[in-house]
């Protein structure tokens, strides 16, 4: 998607945090399938249950993407663009250059840039990329540099454009709130994030001693690996397969349980929260439209209304997608 310049000078002064009724999104959430343990079930109902997964996962993310081109033709409307050139101090004749962008050339369009830039916040183009390069952190300490001196600034000339000013306040207000619930919102879930990672570090330590267990197995296994036809006995042969291969499967399924069991309640877990939390992601993504709004003139969403809690929900049905990774397929021929 190509963004527009102008779009970015509108944000630069503010720090921006996106990370990212329940709506069309809790709808979603309520109809994935069930959080299981499939260690015990035969290979064709843990393939059942992977498709059904599957199945969910793919019509959310249908929806978003069909909510990703939405934005993306939100972006290139070029009223975007002369609202958001105006604000910055852009003149009519050049910000109406800007209803149709895309033809101009890159020259043309870092002349405008350039133009805005030194117009409405007193920095140039190469200024600008200075910022762009600078690290997450740097980036933000420079906006909140930006931002104190904006406001230092109101409070020397306290009469001094005071309509603009009051919007002003209100767009801070706004960007404080955004920021304080975006952090809020990565805080609670990186708990998640954290907890599966530990997970996956226990269950990979285990799956290590468990391997020569199994390895032992298969070697010894007169119909895999060990030396097929020494014994004379062919009944015995099938009957000591037959016990090996139950062994493997018992072991394979006691690992499988050890960490399904905590990765299924994490889920659960993280699936409650996601319920209690998306009225916040709608809210978050309500602010973010508000304040692009106040910041460019335009009166619409710069983002389709629920956007950012489908993304969110797309995260869970991602970790819900593994939930079989414990497991292993049975090799007994009588599955239970």
């Amino acid at each position: 998607m190509k963004k527009s310049i102008f779009l970015i000078l509108a944000l630069l002064p503010f720090t921006m945090v996106f990370s990212q009724g329940n709506g069309k999104a809790g709808g979603f959430l309520s109809g994935a399938p069930d959080v299981a343990n499939p260690c015990s079930m035969s290979n064709e109902q843990a393939a059942d249950y992977r498709n059904r997964i599957a199945d969910a996962a793919q019509l959310l993310r249908d929806e978003i993407d069909k909510m990703d081109a939405e934005a993306d033709e939100i972006a290139e409307r070029g009223d975007a663009n002369v609202g958001i050139a105006k604000q910055q101090g852009l003149k009519d004749g050049d910000a109406e250059k800007m209803r149709n962008d895309k033809d101009l050339s890159d020259a043309e369009r870092d002349v405008l840039a350039d133009k805005a830039l030194r117009e409405k916040m007193k920095m140039s183009m190469d200024d600008l990329n200075k910022v762009v390069s600078m690290s997450d952190k740097g980036q933000e300490k420079w906006a909140t540099a930006s931002e104190d001196e904006a406001m230092a600034n109101a409070q020397f000339d306290p009469n001094k454009n005071q309509d603009k000013q009051l919007k002003r306040k209100s767009s801070y207000e706004l960007a404080d709130e955004e920021k304080k619930l975006a952090e809020m919102l990565k805080a609670s879930g990186k708990k998640y994030g954290d907890m599966l990672i530990e997970l996956d570090k226990d269950a990979a330590k285990a799956k290590e001693e468990l391997k020569p267990k199994l390895d032992k197995l298969y070697e010894d296994d007169p119909g895999g690996g060990g030396a097929v036809g020494e014994d004379p006995d062919v009944e015995s042969n099938a009957a000591k397969h037959k016990a090996i291969i139950s062994k493997i499967d018992a072991l394979n399924e006691s690992y499988c349980n050890q960490f399904t069991n905590r990765y299924t309640d994490i889920l659960r877990e993280y699936k409650e929260h996601l319920f209690l939390t998306l009225p916040d992601y709608y809210r978050l993504e309500e602010i973010s439209n508000q304040r692009a709004k106040e910041l460019s003139g335009i009166n619409y969403n710069i983002s389709p209304t629920g956007l950012l809690p489908m993304k969110e929900v797309d995260e869970y049905m991602g970790k819900l997608s593994e939930v079989c990774k414990y497991r292993a397929d049975k090799l007994s021929a009588e599955e239970q």
